[in-house]
């Protein structure tokens, strides 16, 4: 049985957050939630990523969340990072990628059906806050996050090879190893 290594990009853009805000059209304070719209915005070598907030009357606001300095050739390296998709790269057990693709949603029964003994999910950039099991449940159509904290009680989903509970927040190049895959 081989081990299903997988790399994560741009986690977290999912994450619905509210904010309570002056709204300049509605002349009160009201709730923003997130629409998960994304925008870049270049100004010269600059390069800011927007997220896009909504009020109840569909009134916007856009919290700033990075900003970039350009630079030549930029658009090759900033394609996988494109902010409503999460990419995936796929790597042998000898570590050379084999595939990179947006997915949508995995299958735990796919990956058992393919003699995978355990997944490792590398996640390079998180963007906001995003726990384990919604991050798990969101990824795999398979798995609801009870089924996922449960796993995580019994030491089969381990976050930077350490047991925590299913409700920590995941952060920028954390590790977490799904374990004995063909049990699940």
């Amino acid at each position: 049985m081989e081990k299903l290594f997988l790399n994560w990009k741009n986690v977290g853009v999912n994450s619905e957050e509210e904010v309570v805000r002056y709204c300049h059209n509605c002349g009160k304070k009201v709730v923003f939630k997130d629409s998960l719209v994304r925008r870049e915005n270049a100004n010269g070598r600059n390069i800011y990523r927007w997220a896009i907030y909504k009020c109840e009357k569909g009134h916007t606001w856009n919290r700033k969340l990075k900003d970039f300095k350009a630079f030549n050739n930029m658009e090759d390296n900033l394609a996988p990072n494109t902010p409503s998709k999460l990419y995936t790269s796929l790597y042998d057990e000898k570590g050379s990628e084999i595939e990179k693709y947006i997915n949508e949603d995995l299958s735990i029964v796919e990956i058992k059906n393919n003699n995978y003994e355990s997944i490792e999910i590398l996640i390079d950039e998180v963007e906001g806050k995003t726990r384990v099991d919604n991050l798990l449940s969101s990824k795999f159509e398979d798995l609801s996050r009870n089924k996922i904290k449960k796993l995580m009680e019994k030491g089969k989903i381990l976050l930077n090879e350490c047991n925590v509970k299913s409700n920590k927040f995941i952060k920028t190049s954390c590790k977490i190893t799904i374990l004995d895959v063909q049990s699940i």
